[in-house]
């Protein structure tokens, strides 16, 4: 969908960018201390299992006031985003988990010069094997980063996106033939018309059809579900994978 392309808007390069690489796993006590050395993104580093520390320096423009400012990276590897001394986010490409929410809405009084450290572990998602999440770990893979700069989140894209996805998925599950499978499909070819990639503006218009479509009642036996977050800790990166656990009253 061309609306994927207006998830970020302007974008603005890291005032430095430097990193540190380690055979064994080190304390971000201990990696603060070290020296770093100047990475380029697109440079490669490993082997598998080794750890790289990034230091990201970064300031956001003045201009940004009001916005919702992210850091984006995007990495082939599991990182961990630490600031203040404290792990505050995971970050995976394979995840779709690509970026860290500076600001929601940026505030002359927030800081706008900020150090960030990233941890990032030599592996993927599934482990370090080439083309299968079962298949052995290749020990000489190398890894790098694509992507490190600060952008402009656009919420009530993601927010659009999220509603086309979800009504999508009915389609798929109910199909064509179940009578709320129809009128999904034709919620969402109603969005697509109305929604003007260019145009903000449309966006709540063409989100109040899935309002409207998701409202609907079946009556007064219909279940009520609640989403419930919970997370699975992996040891190696610190990784935090978060599913949804549903009830029903």
């Amino acid at each position: 969908m061309i609306i994927v392309c207006r998830l970020y808007g302007d974008s603005h390069p890291l005032e430095s960018l430097t990193s540190l690489l380690s055979r064994k796993r080190i304390t971000f006590t201990e990696a603060s201390k070290q020296n770093f050395a100047p990475y380029k993104v697109g440079d490669t580093f490993g082997p598998t299992w080794w750890t790289c520390w990034f230091k990201v320096t970064l300031k956001i423009p003045e201009s940004w006031r009001g916005k919702e400012v992210h850091l984006l990276w995007e990495c082939d590897g599991e990182a961990m985003v630490w600031r203040d001394g404290q792990p505050v986010q995971g970050l995976t490409k394979e995840g779709e988990k690509t970026s860290y929410i500076l600001s929601t809405c940026l505030k002359d009084e927030e800081p706008h010069s900020v150090t960030l450290y990233v941890e990032m572990a030599c592996n993927g998602l599934f482990g370090a094997g080439q083309g299968s999440m079962i298949a052995g770990p290749d020990p000489n893979r190398k890894f790098s980063v694509q992507r490190a700069e600060l952008v402009v989140f656009n919420r009530a894209v993601r927010e659009l996106l999220t509603d086309f996805e979800l009504l999508i998925d009915i389609v798929k599950e109910l199909g064509e033939g179940e009578q709320r499978g129809y009128q999904a499909l034709f919620t969402v070819n109603e969005m697509v018309n109305l929604c003007d990639p260019s145009d903000n503006s449309s966006f709540s218009k063409t989100r109040s059809l899935a309002r409207n479509f998701l409202s609907q009642r079946n009556g007064e036996s219909q279940h009520i579900v609640h989403a419930m977050g919970h997370c699975h800790i992996d040891s190696g990166p610190f990784f935090l994978f978060v599913f949804s656990q549903i009830t029903y009253s």
